[in-house]
């Protein structure tokens, strides 16, 4: 998808509320990168309950930090 197409799928008032963030790891495999694993609990708009094994991975660039990447996995 492209950044316009991934920016169209958010949508106004579409947020997780009670959000729980619970670190599981930290590795740099260098200085200029990081990978941050946790698991997240929140709840839906709708009050559905939501818990994932989320990783996110970013890069240093320009002295800033920049997320290349992120996955989640929902858990049962």
């Amino acid at each position: 998808m492209s950044n316009k197409e991934i920016a169209a799928t958010v949508k106004d008032g579409a947020r997780w509320q009670d959000l729980e963030i619970e670190l599981k790891g930290l590795v740099t495999p260098s200085y200029d990168t990081a990978i941050l694993s946790y698991e997240a609990r929140a709840k839906r708009q709708n009050g559905e309950p939501y818990a994932a094994l989320v990783s996110t991975g970013y890069a240093k660039r320009d002295g800033r930090w920049k997320m290349v990447f992120h996955q989640q996995t929902p858990q049962a």
